[in-house]
């Protein structure tokens, strides 16, 4: 990822990107690192095998090769439960959850007006809404 610059990014956030572009590379490398291990083992593996047919070859590769992409999954999966902790410390990672965050709550508050708004509506009923003398306003009639 690459940020903005047109010049609407806040300063924090500039002086803590670099931090966090560099966790983020090596999150990607020690992936990379993963699956060369995995291309490794499929290459120690495959070669090995054989059988009485073509056939039964094909379905023993494959089903060796979709073990080996499964663990491989497990590894990358586990890789990711770990780093989530450690990305969740960095100030870019915390500033962008909070900011989340706030956000979330804010449409929450909205929503909850809204919605204690419409209940209110429903319980006085059309005619008894904000009907102003000289309005124009038709109310559900």
């Amino acid at each position: 990822p690459r940020l903005a610059a047109n010049g609407k990014v806040r300063p924090t956030t500039r002086k803590r990107w670099p931090a966090f572009l560099a966790r983020l590379r090596h999150h990607e490398n020690r992936h990379v690192r993963i699956w060369q291990d995995c291309l490794q083992q499929v290459r120690r593996t495959l070669p090995g095998l054989t059988a009485t047919s073509c056939s039964r070859l094909k379905l023993r590769l494959r089903k060796a090769y979709r073990h080996i992409m499964a663990q491989c999954s497990k590894r990358h999966d586990m890789f990711d439960r770990r780093e989530k902790h450690a990305a969740a410390s960095l100030p870019f990672i915390k500033a962008a959850f909070g900011l989340a965050r706030r956000n979330h709550i804010r449409k929450v508050v909205r929503s909850s007006t809204a919605r204690r708004a419409a209940r209110s509506l429903a319980q006085r009923g059309p005619r008894a809404s904000s009907k102003r003398p000289g309005s124009t306003r038709n109310n559900w009639h």
